[in-house]
């Protein structure tokens, strides 16, 4: 009668409020219409909220509505229309009232449906319970289900098939930040042998409210063992972030193969699906809290994937990218630690994952959110400047300081026009501006303390560019606590290094003492260039030795040059790989989870791709050394090459055209420079051939002759026999023209 008499109310216009009002029935109070199914009872009687999603259905159905097809449908009675269990979840008594399927001879496409519209939107942490009772004299299945209907499309968010409950069972899930216009809806498919009875009690919605906090939403620190702890999946965003462990993968699984916790426990990932469009993103969000130390491990695998940011949300809404990866980082676990120790309000954390490419998987796992140790975090580990400086802080006793900027900031001065991070003139940097202050002034910044080394050391990788011929030179010094007056040097370049941003790696050990690094640009002759230096990452292991690569880390330098419009990238991968001719482990490590380069197209047109190395010295005597695969049907010629590059000639030392069968195979090849050069592999694809070369472990040995290595495999003849005339190809990468002239192989 109560949901009687307050429609009765509105449509016979007996509501004393004003417009814009509504009249809570027992108390005769007017409250905004905006706060009716807020999730907040504002009448004492609960009133603006009875028609709302929360349901007993002792006097109505609350909203809830009957969409089925035909006579077999919800319908509300007492819960005495069945003998079993006889009696409603609220009350215990034969009177109460229940939502009950009932028909007789079910057709084919029958199904009963109880649903009921979201009047508003609800909150992050928005939870559904029910009680749910299921009866069949034959004991067959029925299937329940609970389903989201957003845009037409249902999606499943609860099922349960069985026969018979014990007495009325609950359900509890979260359902999130659903948009207004959202429906919810319980369906029950029939069976056809047997009298089945489905009942349905105590519908209830909470933490809906816009700044309803859940209990224990500051569970944060979380292994994905269990469950999500707190963290709670974006209802807006494109698609979800699953949990899942990967020892069972599906058919058409596209994940992680172990998690990082014990190697066969959960993680959290996303990968694209074939009825994907991309981009799709998915977002993990916190509630706000007062933490000041978050430390996560991460796994980003995939040419063109798509990237992963770590986000911050404030109390006014506006958001910061702290913290970005963006392609492939290789099909292992890395680790980073950030800081916020400067901010004082509580604030939200979000993980983003964006898919951009058809293959490949982005994931997480092994969160850990803290307030601080002894009152402060631990040294960040790995920086991208995109949201804060990360504890680096600027020497007073040098003669300036580095900023932290961006491209856009940047405009008609020489610093960069675009950061490593991101490639956008949005991406943030660390900049020396050093055309502001006269030759040989010197400025320094400082990373914070970190903890002493193993007896081996870690290993420092950064990013930084160096364009003009007179820039300066840029320094890197470890500073031990114990010694600070002392600066050990780990690692310099002078003048100009390209246009390019350049890897540099230092291998750093302090085994008995905190220290710290230190970055110093010291400004040159020419003061209209600039120092810059961006993606810092501290790694528990020494570098490789200077030349060599493995692909274990990084790429080492090594960098994708674009020379034509028929130019593709080489792929840093693993044997994970589902490609046909792929190699199915790489040299270094015999394993499927070792890395290699990769050239690898199924496009219908000619293709090349060029690996380029970090601009070298000039070299009297050198030996490069690598491991290759060339895999592919017997009849197709892709060709593998080998030049120096100098002054945008290339200069062939070595081919291979066709199938070298399905194994790595070693090459040493000697060389000689005379003026500043880089190493070229040159993969080159025709028309409809298919197949795949890889490259692993790369050494390029100054100084050094090949026959003084000792040989594995008999070394071919490497002299280059006289080139013919020069071909053209033009490189129209930034807008410009480039000219290579290529001593054909």
């Amino acid at each position: 009668m109560r949901g009687l008499f307050l429609l009765l109310l509105v449509s016979m216009g007996l509501a004393s409020c004003p417009d814009g009002q509504f009249q809570c029935i027992d108390s005769q109070d007017c409250v905004s219409m905006e706060q009716v199914c807020d999730f907040q009872p504002n009448c004492a009687d609960g009133s603006d909220e009875e028609f709302c999603g929360s349901c007993d259905f002792e006097e109505h159905s609350c909203g809830w509505k009957d969409s089925s097809y035909d006579k077999f449908k919800w319908r509300r009675e007492m819960a005495n229309v069945s003998a079993i269990p006889g009696v409603d979840h609220t009350t215990g008594s034969p009177w109460g009232g229940i939502m009950h399927v009932e028909g007789d001879n079910p057709g084919i496409w029958s199904t009963a449906i109880l649903e009921h519209t979201l009047p508003q939107a609800t909150a992050l942490g928005c939870k559904l319970s029910f009680w749910y009772h299921l009866h069949d004299t034959a004991s067959t299945s029925s299937k329940f289900s609970l389903n989201l209907i957003r845009n037409t499309s249902p999606e499943e968010l609860w099922s349960i098939k069985k026969g018979q409950t014990d007495g009325w069972e609950n359900a509890s899930l979260l359902i999130g930040n659903l948009p207004l216009g959202s429906k919810l809806a319980f369906s029950v498919d029939p069976v056809f042998i047997g009298n089945q009875d489905i009942m349905l009690d105590d519908i209830t919605l909470t933490d809906c409210a816009e700044g309803d906090i859940p209990a224990a939403s500051d569970q944060l620190s979380c292994d994905f063992e269990k469950d999500d702890c707190s963290w709670y999946h974006d209802q807006s965003a494109d698609i979800k972030w699953k949990r899942e462990y990967g020892q069972n993968p599906s058919f058409d699984y596209q994940g992680p193969t172990h998690d990082h916790t014990t190697g066969s426990g959960y993680f959290m990932y996303i990968a694209p699906q074939r009825s994907f469009k991309p981009p799709k993103t998915a977002r993990l969000i916190s509630f706000p809290q007062q933490a000041k130390c978050v430390s996560f491990w991460y796994l980003i695998y995939g040419g063109s994937i798509g990237s992963l940011r770590f986000i911050t949300k404030h109390s006014n809404g506006n958001q910061t990218l702290i913290w970005m990866r963006t392609g492939t980082q290789g099909n292992k676990w890395h680790f980073v630690d950030l800081s916020f120790a400067d901010i004082e309000e509580p604030i939200q954390f979000i993980f983003e994952g964006i898919l951009e490419g058809a293959s490949g998987y982005i994931a997480i796992d092994d969160v850990h959110v803290s307030s601080s140790i002894n009152g402060s975090c631990p040294a960040e580990r790995e920086c991208t400047f995109q949201g804060s400086l990360c504890g680096l802080k600027p020497d007073p006793t040098t003669d300036f300081a580095w900023i932290r900027t961006n491209g856009e900031l940047a405009i008609g001065t020489s610093s960069p026009a675009v950061d490593h991070t991101l490639a956008t003139n949005k991406g943030f940097y660390l900049s020396a501006q050093l055309w502001k202050y006269p030759k040989d002034s010197r400025g320094s910044i400082l990373m914070d303390v970190h903890q002493p080394t193993s007896e081996h050391g870690e290993c420092l990788m950064f990013w930084y560019h160096m364009n003009g011929k007179d820039v300066g030179s840029l320094n890197i010094y470890v500073q031990e606590l114990q010694n600070p007056r002392s600066r050990i040097p780990v690692w310099s370049a002078s003048g100009d290094q390209g246009e390019h941003w350049r890897h540099g790696r230092a291998t750093i050990i302090s085994p008995h003492s905190p220290y710290k690094v230190v970055f110093e640009a010291v400004v040159g002759d020419d003061q209209k260039h600039d120092i810059a230096i961006d993606d810092l990452t501290i790694l528990n292991e020494p570098c490789p030795p200077h030349g060599f690569c493995d692909f274990e880390m990084d790429m080492c330098g090594w960098l994708n040059t674009r020379v034509s419009v028929s130019s593709i990238d080489w792929s840093w991968t693993s044997g994970t790989s589902d490609t046909l001719f792929a190699p199915e482990v790489d040299h270094t490590t015999n394993t499927a989870i070792g890395h290699y380069m990769a050239f690898d197209s199924s496009a219908i047109t000619d293709q090349i791709a060029h690996l380029q190395s970090e601009v070298m010295e000039p070299e009297s005597q050198g030996c490069l050394e690598f491991w290759y695969h060339m895999n592919m049907w017997g009849s197709d010629k892709l060709k593998l090459a080998v030049y120096v590059n100098e002054s945008g000639s290339l200069r062939c030392l070595w081919n291979r055209t066709g199938n070298q069968q399905n194994v790595w195979h070693h090459l040493t090849v000697d060389y000689k420079s005379s003026e500043r050069h880089q190493i070229v592999f040159e993969a080159v694809r025709k028309f409809l051939d298919s197949g795949v070369i890889a490259l692993d472990d790369i050494y390029i040995r100054r100084n050094t002759r090949c026959s003084d290595l000792t040989p594995t495999t008999p070394a071919p003849t490497t002299e280059p026999t006289s080139p013919p005339a020069s071909s053209m190809d033009c490189n129209f990468q930034e807008g410009k023209r480039h000219i290579i002239k290529t001593w054909m192989c």
